[in-house]
């Protein structure tokens, strides 16, 4: 499914004998976007202004998905003097309350939205949005990543997890340590100062993850 993960089958699960071989048959082939986002493709040229930043996550509140860590990022981008927001889509999870505890109590760098099923209502929230951030602790693919990406934001995600690998860093984002919020501070800073180029490289490449791409992909391994 990515990159990331094929790695680690090879480096912790396949024997050493057999890496060569099966590493040379092996193929990543991603999951697809609803076309209805690529139909919908949306570019953001530029920042209105470098010291306003937007940020977004979109998913479930779930230990894993890492949230209180945007907080904590949120807050220090406040104090470097940004004039930051976070808007933070979903719900449902073990961490619900937590998150809810968290949001109230910074309530002026922090929107929350309840899930958001239509798909016109999710185009809207990342029009609002400079850059995707989902520093998961673990993930297999990630299509927020690849949604956010349609709408021409730049995008945060974990080294070595979801769509890792898929793109050289800088290309449409930064990969970062999950647990280290002075990497993902310096990785959004990075953004911010080439937003333009790496917002059309996220317009420009998501097209690699049409089905129709995905399935011509399969037909010819068959």
């Amino acid at each position: 499914l990515s990159p990331a993960y094929r790695d680690y089958v090879l480096e912790n699960i396949i024997p050493g004998n057999l890496y060569d071989s099966i590493r040379e048959k092996s193929v990543v082939v991603p999951n697809g976007i609803n076309p209805f986002f690529l139909k919908n493709k949306y570019r953001k040229y530029e920042l209105k202004d470098n010291n306003t930043i937007k940020l977004i996550y979109i998913g479930s509140f779930i230990k894993r998905k890492n949230i209180n860590i945007l907080v904590t990022v949120a807050k220090m981008l406040k104090n470097l003097g940004y004039n930051i927001k976070l808007f933070i889509v979903g719900g449902n999870g073990k961490d619900e309350y937590k998150i809810r505890k968290l949001v109230k109590e910074n309530k002026d760098i922090i929107e929350t939205y309840n899930r958001i099923k239509e798909k016109e209502k999710l185009l809207d929230m990342y029009k609002k949005a400079d850059i995707f951030v989902m520093p998961s602790r673990n993930e297999t693919f990630g299509l927020v990543y690849i949604e956010a990406m349609s709408q021409g934001l730049p995008v945060i995600y974990s080294k070595g997890q979801g769509i890792d690998g898929y793109f050289e860093d800088g290309e449409v984002g930064y990969s970062v340590n999950p647990n280290d919020a002075n990497d993902i501070v310096k990785k959004i800073e990075m953004i911010i100062n080439n937003y333009s180029k790496i917002s059309k490289n996220c317009y420009n490449m998501v097209e690699k993850f049409s089905w129709e791409n995905i399935a011509r992909t399969y037909y010819n391994i068959y």
